[in-house]
């Protein structure tokens, strides 16, 4: 594996906004995603972030704590599932991350050419190749649209914040 990796494709079901199975053919090239509100642009990178790393950096619920809200309430199975195949020169990797809506854990399959992980093998195995954390992931690839709205701001105390978050400053 080279360690350059691009989305080949990705499949949703039952997560966040998404009522029917859905399978986004990427072909490694870049996309722009649009649409009115409801139409799941965030939905869609949120599954990618959580196939990735088992968990979404903005969307924590206080009364939650099984992340039931990650799986659509108007499914009849009350699952959620996201498979993604990531692909760089050489070979494929398939991130398969299931959910269901009455417990906390989630389960996670990674495939390769060599064989099948789960668990924290598999979260291992992708920490390893990707050489990427949720921190890195969330302040480099998804620019979350509250820290885009910070940026143009008129108050330059919610701009400084924002850059801050942005480039991982902000004070723990």
């Amino acid at each position: 594996m080279t360690g350059y990796f691009t989305i080949d494709s990705i499949e949703i079901e039952g997560f966040r906004g998404y009522l029917k199975p859905i399978k986004h053919h990427l072909g490694g090239k870049s996309v722009l995603i649009y649409g009115p509100q409801g139409s799941c642009k965030s939905s869609t990178l949120n599954a990618i972030e959580w196939a990735l790393f088992g968990k979404i950096a903005y969307f924590k619920s206080a009364e939650s704590k099984s992340d039931a809200e990650l799986v659509n309430s108007r499914m009849t199975g009350l699952e959620c599932r996201v498979t993604m195949v990531i692909r760089d020169l050489a070979s494929a990797i398939e991130i398969t991350r299931r959910k269901k809506s009455s417990g906390k854990e989630t389960e996670l399959i990674v495939k390769t050419d060599k064989g099948e992980m789960t668990g924290d093998e598999a979260q291992a195995f992708l920490f390893r190749e990707l050489r990427l954390t949720h921190d890195d992931f969330y302040r480099s690839v998804y620019l979350h649209q509250e820290s885009v709205r910070a940026l143009i701001t008129d108050d330059p105390r919610d701009r400084d914040e924002a850059i801050d978050r942005l480039l991982g400053l902000e004070e723990a």
